[in-house]
């Protein structure tokens, strides 16, 4: 009859009258390797960085998972899985990988239990999955860690005060009802009820920017510490995106505005520019004011253009106007009244001499506009 093994461990087990001769290899092999394996050893595990890493307990041979410490090593770049056997064993779980990572120690296809970096735990496997194998504290843990003197117990998390090195108390929590420097995750126990109605008495201090909050105890700081606008009044005041005219609780229209380089071109609107400046704009709704610059040289052609216009402000399809006209002040070697014509879809001004448009004059002198004109339009109906 053949040897059979130990359901969870492995142990070679020789039938009755078996190995004769041969037995002691056997028994060797059981205390002084895997005995001593699974109470004392110490295995370092490499943890596969994008796919799970599973480690086996063989029958009658030296296995990764029965050993009683497990050192996971390893670079990740993102949590990982470690999977054990379905067999009852304890370990002691120390996260060492980089990267500061966590490690989910489970059977296959069960939940286990998530291990953060740099930590160390106590596992037990029943068979069907893994869990932490302590839900009960005893020691003296009063004062400080080297004079203690009272005994607690946690069922699931401690309340504490203070820091661990000059709390003097430590209290029975079932549901870790406050926390004053300590961080209470799920990683570990089921989320308890408290957590989703949390009051001003559970929480204190404030949030570093770096840690996802504000840096900051109440609304004004934060705005400053995270350069959000002020408040003022009953709405929201600042530079913004778009500009909002009066105030934004009972603002009645929202414009936008810009800038752009205008060029004054002789000849044609892809003539010569012989002068430019800085144009401003307001829009409000299907209104456009269009500030432009005093922009004039010496020319002898008859024909000016202002050209530049983003299409933020050009003109769409009017069904009333294909055309719209603006009386500008301007040079025609003289001083004149220019009349600027503005057409559908066109990214420039025809400027031309009067209210009745005729060319500028053919003879050579000052051409443009003079000073700074203001003007208004439409660019839909």
């Amino acid at each position: 009859m053949p040897s059979t093994y130990s359901p969870n461990l492995g142990f070679e087990l020789p039938a009755a009258g078996e190995q004769a001769g041969t037995w002691g290899t056997t028994v060797n092999t059981n205390i002084g390797t895997l005995i001593e394996q699974a109470i004392g050893g110490i295995a370092v595990v490499q943890i596969t960085d994008g796919a799970d890493t599973t480690v086996t307990i063989p029958d009658g041979a030296t296995g990764v998972a029965r050993n009683m410490v497990l050192d996971l090593r390893g670079s990740l770049t993102a949590n990982r899985v470690l999977l054990v056997p379905a067999k009852k064993k304890l370990y002691f779980i120390q996260n060492n990988t980089d990267n500061g990572y966590w490690v989910t120690v489970k059977v296959s296809g069960q939940s286990g239990v998530a291990v953060p970096n740099g930590k160390s735990v106590v596992l037990l496997c029943d068979g069907v999955d893994v869990y932490v194998a302590t839900n009960y504290l005893l020691g003296d843990i009063s004062g400080n860690a080297a004079t203690a003197t009272l005994a607690v117990t946690a069922t699931t998390a401690l309340a504490c005060s203070g820091n661990a090195a000059t709390a003097t108390t430590a209290t029975t929590a079932t549901t870790a009802s406050s926390v004053t420097n300590g961080v209470y995750t799920n990683q570990f126990y089921p989320d308890p009820a408290w957590i989703t109605s949390l009051s001003s008495t559970k929480l204190s201090g404030s949030v570093a920017i770096t840690k996802g909050g504000t840096g900051a105890n109440d609304a004004p700081s934060a705005r400053t510490n995270l350069g959000v606008p002020s408040l003022t009044g009953t709405g929201a005041s600042g530079t913004w995106d778009i500009n909002i005219l009066g105030n934004a609780a009972t603002a009645t229209s929202v414009g936008s505005s810009g800038s752009f380089t205008m060029s004054l071109r002789e000849g044609s609107t892809g003539g010569t520019v012989i002068a430019s400046g800085m144009a401003y704009w307001v829009k409000m709704g299907k209104i456009v004011h269009l500030r432009i610059p005093q922009l004039y040289a010496t020319s002898s052609q008859q024909f000016m253009f202002l050209t530049g216009m983003p299409a933020d402000i050009v003109v769409g399809t009017l069904s009333t106007l294909s055309a719209q006209r603006c009386i500008l002040a301007g040079l025609n070697n003289t001083s004149d009244w220019l009349t600027a014509w503005i057409y559908e879809g066109a990214s420039y001004l025809d400027l031309r001499v009067g209210a009745a448009p005729t060319n500028f004059t053919a003879s050579s002198g000052s051409k443009g506009t003079s000073g700074e004109n203001v003007i208004t339009y439409m660019i839909s109906d």
